[in-house]
Order: C-alpha cells, then sequence, then structure tokens
C-alpha cells in the first residue's frame, strides 16, 4: 500500500517537472520573441511615416505642376509680348 503511494507520488512528482519544464521553455520563448519585437519597435521608430511621406509627394508634385503652369503662362505671355511690340513697330 504505501509502495503504490510512493510510486503515484513519483509519478505526480515527475509530471509537475516535466510542466514546470515545458513552462520554463515557453517563458523562456515568449520573452526572446517579446525582446525581438522590442527591437523591432525601436528600428520602426526611426523609419520615415509612409502616410506623411506619400502625403508630401503628392504635394511636392501638386507644386511642380504649378510651377511648371506658371513657366507655360509666363512663355506664353513672354511671347505674346514680342508679337505686339514687333506689331507697334
Amino acid at each position: 500500500m504505501i509502495h503504490s503511494e510512493m510510486k503515484i507520488k513519483k509519478s505526480n512528482q515527475l509530471k509537475t517537472i516535466e510542466s514546470i519544464k515545458k513552462t520554463k521553455e515557453e517563458i523562456e520563448k515568449g520573452l526572446f520573441i517579446k525582446k525581438k519585437q522590442n527591437a523591432l519597435k525601436a528600428f520602426m521608430k526611426d523609419m520615415p511615416d509612409p502616410h506623411k511621406f506619400v502625403e508630401q509627394k503628392i504635394k511636392a508634385e501638386k507644386l511642380q505642376k504649378m510651377s511648371m503652369n506658371i513657366q507655360r503662362k509666363i512663355d506664353i505671355a513672354t511671347v505674346a509680348a514680342k508679337e505686339a511690340r514687333a506689331v507697334i513697330r
């Protein structure tokens, strides 16, 4: 009777020890993943915001188109002024 109880207790103890080992391994894996994610977050902080980049790119293209349109208008006005001078002479 005592012998069978000892076997059961040893069996339970081994199960508990194995469970503790598995839990420790899972905790170590979780900590490793957490460190990896924190490193990735720190790396991502240095990267520019993609939405802001796209907005700035669109704004720059609009400004460039406006500049080209103004330059064309200036060129047209210059040619018209030359033609007007030629007519006056």
